[in-house]
């Protein structure tokens, strides 16, 4: 079995898959009487033809596929599916409800993220280091998909409540809101396995980001969602299996909550714009070779600001063409 391929179960197996040396996205294999993947990595050659493979390694190839699932439409986990849809026919596309269009207009909606994401760097990254900008924007650059029109036509939405039989596989849909508004998280009962695409990764946090529409209120909810649920496995979108489930839930509550405390530690000392809280929760230390953790933490730290808004625990501030947060009178 190669390096990109772990089983999991007898029967589930995790697909570790790469594109230009970013961070792996995981998909997963259900193989039962039917063949099931969840999630697919990006559209690119070289993603593809590691998924090939470890398919190949198991002795199945794309015509054995009879569905596929998929968490969010992000390019890191439908590219695969963008792909297998213009060639393998019979696999059906399985998605929720809120991720229909987004699929179906792929090129479209995924082109103005990335715009939106250029002109969001532009505007709440002011004020940052040129170069650390420039290396965030040119990351956002790469994943642009020149040439290529891509589209999924969904064959099954799914929404929060539903059981989805496959053959002799159950998956419960839980609808879990937090990276973007199209999350779910897919529990199979049987081998207590949560499937949480991005909503839950290994070191128990996620991009909340209003880029993808969502909110710290629906993270919450979603966290103390599949809290009731008896987990012994979390398989997430990206790094290892989380072997202590309960644990990781309790950090990603508790990160949320540092990111807030964080926030209003560093507003209480003087009005700030985002990149400048930014700068503070890093203790300075931001440069081109941390530029992706600088542009998370732009998203996150602009997300908290959008709640703290909403709760009035925060004023804005317009100065010298800048947008200013401060603590309200």
């Amino acid at each position: 079995m190669n390096n990109n391929l772990i089983q999991i179960t007898d029967n589930i197996f995790q697909i570790i898959l790469t594109y230009n040396n970013t961070r792996p996205s995981n998909a997963y294999l259900i193989n039962k009487d039917k063949t099931i993947l969840i999630d697919t990595g990006h559209p690119f050659q070289d993603s593809i033809l590691l998924l090939e493979k470890a398919l190949m390694d198991l002795g199945l190839g794309f015509r054995d596929i009879d569905y596929i699932i998929y968490t969010h439409p992000h390019i890191d986990h439908v590219g695969g599916g963008l792909i297998l849809r213009k060639n393998y026919k019979r696999i059906k596309h399985i998605a929720h409800i809120n991720a229909k269009y987004c699929l179906k207009y792929f090129n479209e909606t995924y082109h103005e993220l990335l715009d939106l994401s250029k002109k969001f760097i532009d505007f709440k990254g002011l004020g940052a280091p040129d170069d650390v900008i420039q290396a965030a924007k040119h990351y956002i650059g790469t994943h642009y998909l020149l040439g290529h029109d891509l589209s999924i036509t969904t064959d099954q939405t799914i929404k929060d409540g539903d059981i989805l039989k496959l053959g002799q596989t159950e998956l419960h849909i839980y609808y879990t809101p937090s990276h973007s508004f199209c999350d779910i998280s897919l529990y199979e009962p049987e081998q207590k396995i949560l499937f949480s695409g991005d909503f839950i990764l290994e070191n128990g946090t996620t991009l909340l980001s209003i880029l993808g529409g969502s909110t710290i209120e629906e993270g919450m909810l979603s966290l103390k969602k599949v809290q009731d649920l008896d987990i012994d496995l979390i398989l997430s979108g990206h790094g290892n299996k989380i072997m202590h489930p309960y644990k990781s839930i309790e950090s990603s509550k508790r990160y949320y909550q540092r990111i807030r405390s964080k926030i209003l530690r560093i507003l209480h000392q003087d009005k700030r714009t985002v990149s400048e809280i930014v700068f503070y929760a890093l203790n300075g230390n931001i440069s081109a070779n941390n530029y992706l953790i600088w542009y998370r933490l732009l998203l996150i730290v602009n997300t908290h600001l959008d709640q703290l808004l909403k709760e009035n625990k925060i004023i804005t501030l317009a100065r010298n063409n800048k947008i200013y947060y401060d603590i309200s009178p």
